[in-house]
């Protein structure tokens, strides 16, 4: 179950990487980006010129935009975008503490806010799926840089002696969703 508590806690937890100035902007973009999409324009009766109340270049900015709206402006969130993303915030919060002993979760979540960030699902994929192994009890969960020079797995995790590394197998959150319970 999906509490504001949760979510406002995930939130913050994510808002900490960013610094407040970049956060600033990104948040007035996407308003601008929103008034936008809301302002009338001309089409054609019968067109399929509809526009999208989604910011595609910069999910994980829509994403955290999404949270703060349903949290602090009600009447700004669009609750069928965020339908998708409110069940992530809660999980990251729900566990931050857990969070916070994964090794590498600093690295990767500066990788999934960086300006290459069109697509943060597969991170956020990553963090949710060793989230997963640190709450079951696994004594190290470890988040394994990328490298553009050799295949490396994702995730390291270990219980007793032996490591096991886990590659993941999808590649956006939407259908891993269920995997997770959230």
């Amino acid at each position: 179950m999906t509490t504001r508590l949760q979510v406002r806690k995930g939130y913050e937890w994510l808002l900490r990487f960013f610094d407040s100035a970049d956060w600033n902007q990104r948040r007035r973009s996407i308003e601008s980006q929103l008034l936008a999409v809301t302002r009338p324009h001309a089409a054609p009766v019968g067109s399929k010129d509809f526009r999208s109340v989604s910011i595609v270049d910069d999910r994980i900015g829509w994403y955290l935009y999404l949270a703060e709206t349903f949290l602090d402006r009600p009447l700004s969130y669009e609750p069928i975008q965020g339908a998708r993303v409110l069940p992530i915030f809660a999980q990251l919060g729900g566990h931050c503490e857990l969070l916070d002993r994964i090794g590498g979760i600093r690295e990767k979540i500066l990788e999934i806010i960086s300006p290459e960030r069109r697509n943060p699902d597969a991170g956020l994929f990553e963090i949710l799926t060793a989230l997963m192994y640190a709450r079951d009890g696994w004594q190290t969960v470890e988040l394994i840089p990328r490298s553009r020079k050799e295949k490396r797995p994702d995730i390291r995790v270990q219980s007793g002696t032996t490591p096991l590394d886990l590659l993941s197998p999808l590649p956006t959150l939407l259908p891993a969703r269920s995997r997770l319970g959230i």
